[in-house]
């Protein structure tokens, strides 16, 4: 399988969400219980780091820096998100 690691496309959104609904399934990925609506998600994230990992046109895994807080002493650190699908994990 030959995977590309390219920027995260707002289309990309239905794979992404799946896969993200797989780590809230498993309790061990995320804290959340419910999955974000695009506009929620995009608000959160910072735009010019958003990747996804594209298996012939399906995306198998996504990553994503969001701020860690907006106070002042915290700027340049951030949160990174890594999900991978279930199935292309191991």
């Amino acid at each position: 399988m030959d995977v590309k690691i390219r920027p995260m496309e707002a289309d990309d959104w239905s794979e992404i969400v799946e896969i993200f609904f797989q780590g809230v399934q498993s309790n061990m990925a995320t804290f959340e219980y419910n999955c974000p609506s695009y506009e929620e998600w995009d608000k959160e994230h910072l735009p010019y780091c958003r990747l996804v990992a594209d298996a012939g046109r399906e995306v198998v895994a996504w990553a994503a820096l969001k701020p860690f807080s907006d106070k002042e002493w915290y700027n340049g650190v951030a949160e990174l998100s890594i999900f991978v699908d279930n199935d292309h994990s191991g």
